[in-house]
């Protein structure tokens, strides 16, 4: 059998610093194969490959021993069961004896038996995972050998119960999904998974609020990690923060150790979790939990939905939460609206967009109350620029609760809906309102703000240019004939042929502020998180 041992290099005084203590997870192949050649200590440096049994035969680094993920897979057991399976990998309880784990390269069982390890206490300072995996050491002239290997002798490793500061159970998964500003879910399976073009289970679609980071896009083109400065930026341009819980999972728990270990071990984000149990967990609960297709809630309403928190008993008894608010010219709200329905033409908003603290005050002059939901309807289906503007504007002054009926007032009354009829009388006229603050935040920008540190930007609209470059788009591309946005998977694959970058810092320039709007809120149900609309 042989065994190796693992020289322990001196740390420099950056590496020492906290932004800098990541790199240490990881090991270059030739770094490897310097410490192998050396040999001091053969009890020292334990070898684990990851990879199924099969491919392990193929080749393997000399010396290392089976680890194959699979074998213990979806059900790895008690505490009991990880000790005899770590025992039978070789590793002892020596704090001196150092463990490197490996795989293919840009995969991602290397990463899931670091974190089996890490969570059945193997401190992080003991492991390293191979850079770029088997790839890697290959291309840097190592060796393969074939066959079974030799079984390793035996170690005295005492297994610990799995860590919760890592582990993240079902209750805490649920709670962060719908508390988004108090940390972030990350699905690590690729954008057919998360868009529901494919499925796993008996769904398609991701979690509520989850953010798309798959796995893949964490390594470069030769299979190693990007370096922890692009990692950081990558994460947080997606809205990811050190200081925020952030737990990842994928279907069956794999993938999703990939964005654990990028951000627990290379960033030393102490509040990185992964969640084992990820769809497959999570589909299984009898409540039936929610999946999303598009990247966050759509702002379009149903008529079942309408009809039924806006029906005639619950108006009469005071218990809707939501105010419906006609767009549409004064003539035609005269002649008939939805019942209850209150008025607020989209001239005005058109006319008065940049004037926000006149917007609260129509809002409030109309009896628009910002703690209810406010529900557009107008002479046209889907996200039409009428709504699309208003729900931005909305949202300048800070009122997430909005949304729009997907269909036009005129289709609500040919399917039979609830209309009233005539000039409103006393019952249905508005009486002011709670006063609106303005403005609590805006999504638009008057002057063009410079680009974040290390990032991109790229210019949409209808002809970029040299000085402006990015990619050709207008909203009617990425609607359907009845004005809704395009479902969600092919509303990223349009955005990825034309070459929209989701890492970059996008600058929405069109002419019509509508239409503007419309492509503003397609752009972030497509998972784009930093878009502004250039004001006109």
């Amino acid at each position: 059998m042989l065994k190796h041992s693992l020289t322990l290099l001196a740390l420099t005084t950056a590496l020492l610093s906290p932004a800098n203590a990541g790199p240490d997870a990881l090991i270059k192949a030739q770094d490897l194969h310097q410490q192998l050649s050396s040999r001091p200590n053969p009890q020292q440096l334990l070898l684990l490959d990851a990879s199924p049994t099969p491919r392990f035969r193929a080749g393997h680094i000399p010396g290392a021993v089976s680890a194959d993920f699979w074998r213990y897979g979806m059900n790895p057991g008690s505490a009991g069961q990880w000790q005899a399976r770590m025992r039978g990998w070789g590793i002892r309880q020596d704090p001196a004896q150092r463990i490197v784990i490996y795989d293919a390269g840009a995969d991602n069982l290397a990463t899931r038996v670091y974190f089996d390890l890490l969570t059945h206490g193997i401190p992080a300072k003991r492991m390293q995972v191979l850079d770029g995996g088997l790839h890697q050491w290959q291309a840097q002239g190592g060796l393969l050998q074939q066959g079974e290997g030799q079984a390793p002798e035996p170690g005295d490793m005492t297994a610990q119960p799995a860590d919760p500061r890592w582990l993240a159970q079902l209750p805490e998964f649920v709670s962060l999904s719908g508390e988004p500003q108090r940390g972030r879910l990350v699905e690590a399976l690729d954008p057919q998974n998360y868009f529901g073009a494919q499925q796993w289970f008996d769904r398609a679609g991701h979690v509520p609020n989850a953010l798309m980071l798959p796995h893949t896009e964490l390594f470069n083109a030769d299979r190693t990690f990007r370096a922890p400065e692009e990692l950081s930026r990558r994460l947080q341009h997606l809205g990811l923060r050190a200081d925020q819980p952030a737990i990842s999972y994928c279907g069956g728990g794999v993938a999703g150790s990939v964005p654990f270990f990028a951000m627990q071990a290379l960033l030393d984000w102490p509040q990185a979790k992964l969640y084992v149990g990820s769809q497959r967990e999570y589909l299984l609960d009898e409540r039936r939990l929610p999946l999303w297709q598009y990247a966050q809630r759509s702002p379009l309403r149903d008529r079942a939905w309408l009809a039924g928190w806006n029906n005639r008993l619950m108006r009469q008894f005071g218990a809707t939460h939501l105010t419906v608010l006609d767009l549409r010219e004064a003539e035609a709200f005269q002649k008939e609206r939805l019942p209850g329905a209150i008025h607020l033409p989209a001239s005005l908003w058109q006319q008065h967009r940049n004037e926000p603290a006149r917007l609260a005050d129509l809002l409030a002059q109309a009896g628009a109350r910002p703690d209810r939901e406010l529900v557009l309807v107008g002479a046209h289906s889907g996200l039409s620029p009428d709504k699309a503007l208003a729900l931005v504007l909305l949202h300048d002054l800070g009122h997430a609760q909005a949304s729009a009926l997907d269909e036009s007032v005129d289709d609500w009354a040919l399917a039979g809906g609830d209309m009233e009829k005539g000039a409103p009388n006393a019952r249905t006229a508005p009486t002011p309102a709670p006063r609106w603050q303005a403005p609590a935040r805006s999504l638009r920008t008057a002057q063009i703000p410079s680009p974040s540190a290390g990032a991109h930007r790229q210019w949409l609209g209808p002809t970029p240019t040299a000085q402006r470059p990015g990619a050709a788009l207008r909203a009617s591309s990425l609607l359907q004939a009845n004005g809704q946005p395009q479902p969600a998977w092919q509303l990223w694959e349009t955005l990825r042929k034309v070459g929209v970058d989701r890492y970059a810092e996008l600058l929405v320039d069109l002419p019509d502020s509508g239409e503007a709007a419309q492509l503003l809120w397609l752009l972030q149900l497509a998972g784009m998180p930093k878009v502004q609309v250039v004001q006109r």
